[in-house]
């Protein structure tokens, strides 16, 4: 077995276009966005076969992730279960590694079916890339990364695809839009509107939850072979032909020669070796610590507002993208002071005058022990809002300006009138 801080030993593995791949579309639900969050939810899909399992994780789901994936964590007695927020029903789930080892089957199962198939190429759909590095985070936790690589070759993002082939025609690329757009799929629900929709079909077809990463990963399967297919020849006539509806899995199967060999020539474009999926999250885990390493600089802005938060996260992302941490900063305060913070951080091309100037002072004021510490700046009002305070000031002092001076006129007159001899 391979240990978990062991690197990957397929590193030459490379995508050919000559070789023949299994492709097969996956998405996931998690208790949140972050690396240390744990995987809910594992799907797959393959016109072939269909695979879906819930996972009982050891942590809660946060609030964004239950009001998307309308699941939440309950205790009855001494047991944690998953219950659907929607149905009050309990979820069947499994255990994490038992979920793993039963997808790995269910692939090795697929590329047996699959003649002369070289491996499975994973297909997903996602403007930041996370997928990957949790399915990646979950395999080197129970070492199974060397049974895991025999078997994935590539990881592909249909995001990137997609952005290439529509960027003339559509300016938003998610899964939302392009089901509808590309798809006509309009009986997808969203988490928005899932709680308050009676009804479980339209038009007499099923309605689908997109919050759930079942329907996620054949939206990205089928979204990636539109795209793919309609480019070859005779392609859209033949997805005109062999539009089947959803229950019906395998009428999909029904394409042409060209066709496949049209999905696995774009495949080869946008996928990367799987190596390279496991050497970028190594170094993003590297610039994770480099971020944490200033939450001591950072600590009055995590204890103010929402505004201020987000811009120390702004902040720290910025400068360990930037290649730097607390102690390099921290030593080139010791040798130049203010005058060396002030030349690296004038470097920075992301960074606004006034987010540079704030930031100068904020590691002066840290790293300095004289310095009281810095507080975090006033939020200031954006100018419209101003403006339009301003101008509707104006118009009620020129309202009641006016109106003085009528109660002026009219008292004048008043008094003119009884003031003057009587006829």
């Amino acid at each position: 077995m391979q240990s978990v801080n062991q690197k990957p030993e397929l590193v030459t593995n490379m995508i050919k276009e000559a070789e023949k791949y299994t492709l097969v579309g996956i998405d996931i639900d998690a208790t949140g966005r972050r690396l240390i969050n744990e995987i809910v939810q594992l799907s797959a899909y393959n016109p072939k076969s269909q695979y879906s399992q819930y996972i009982m994780p050891y942590m809660n789901l946060n609030a964004a992730a239950r009001q998307r994936h309308q699941l939440r964590v309950v205790t009855i007695g001494y047991y944690r279960m998953l219950q659907c927020t929607r149905t009050n029903k309990i979820v069947k789930s499994k255990s994490e590694i038992a979920s793993l080892n039963d997808f790995l089957d269910w692939l090795h199962v697929l590329v047996k079916t699959d003649p002369n198939s070289s491996g499975v190429i994973l297909i997903y759909h996602e403007e930041r890339k996370f997928v990957p590095y949790m399915i990646i985070e979950a395999i080197k936790r129970y070492n199974l990364t060397e049974r895991f690589l025999t078997i994935v070759k590539a990881f592909a993002n249909g995001y990137e695809f997609a952005k290439l082939k529509c960027s003339g025609n559509l300016k938003i690329y998610s899964i939302r839009r392009l089901s509808k757009t590309l798809l006509n799929k309009n009986e997808i629900i969203y988490h928005s509107n899932y709680r308050n929709s009676p009804k479980q079909s339209r038009n007499g077809k099923k309605l689908y939850f997109e919050g759930c990463a079942s329907v996620r990963a054949k939206l990205a399967f089928e979204i990636y072979q539109y795209l793919a297919v309609s480019n070859c020849p005779g392609g859209e006539r033949n997805l005109q032909k062999h539009n089947v509806s959803d229950d019906d899995i395998n009428g999909i199967l029904e394409f042409n020669v060209n066709a496949l060999q049209a999905m696995l020539k774009y495949i080869v474009d946008i996928a990367k070796p799987i190596t390279d999926d496991f050497n970028e999250l190594d170094k993003e885990k590297k610039s994770l610590d480099r971020q944490n390493s200033f939450r001591p600089v950072f600590l009055r802005y995590f204890e103010a507002a929402l505004y201020h938060r987000v811009r120390a996260v702004k902040f720290r992302i910025i400068l360990s993208e930037s290649g730097y941490d607390y102690e390099n900063l921290k030593a080139i305060w010791t040798e130049k002071r203010r005058e060396g913070l002030t030349e690296v951080i004038q470097t920075i091309p992301l960074l606004k005058n006034a987010e540079k100037d704030e930031l100068i002072n904020l590691l002066d004021a840290h790293y300095d022990p004289t310095k009281p510490p810095m507080q975090p700046p006033a939020r200031k009002h954006k100018s419209h809002h101003r403006k339009f305070k301003d101008k509707r000031n104006l118009k009620i002092s020129d309202a009641r300006l006016n109106h003085s001076k009528e109660n002026k006129r009219n008292t004048k007159e008043n008094e003119e009138l009884l003031t003057s001899p009587q006829v």
